[in-house]
């Protein structure tokens, strides 16, 4: 989408740029575990760099965190296994 803002106050146009990235729906690396690390780099450094990189999935909507999931278990078709198989 493109558009043109004009004669508005910086924090209005600020506003309306936050809304419209919070309402893409995106999902990020949220766990990693590193093995063996042969860069200059930090850990934690690499970790965190790859948690803000927004990934793009037309099945993000269909996605469930295990934390929200009802099913109670580790393995399930809803929250883990569908979302690995499917992105």
């Amino acid at each position: 989408m493109r558009f043109i803002l004009d004669n508005c106050d910086i924090s209005l146009a600020n506003a309306l740029r936050r809304i419209m990235i919070a309402e893409v729906p995106t999902i990020a690396i949220h766990m990693v575990d590193v093995y063996e690390n042969t860069s200059v780099l930090p850990d934690e450094y690499i970790v965190h760099r790859l948690g803000l990189l927004p990934l793009s999935s037309e099945n993000v909507d269909k996605f469930c965190y295990k934390w929200e999931c009802d099913c109670g278990t580790d393995e399930c078709l809803k929250c883990k296994a569908y979302f690995e198989l499917n992105v």
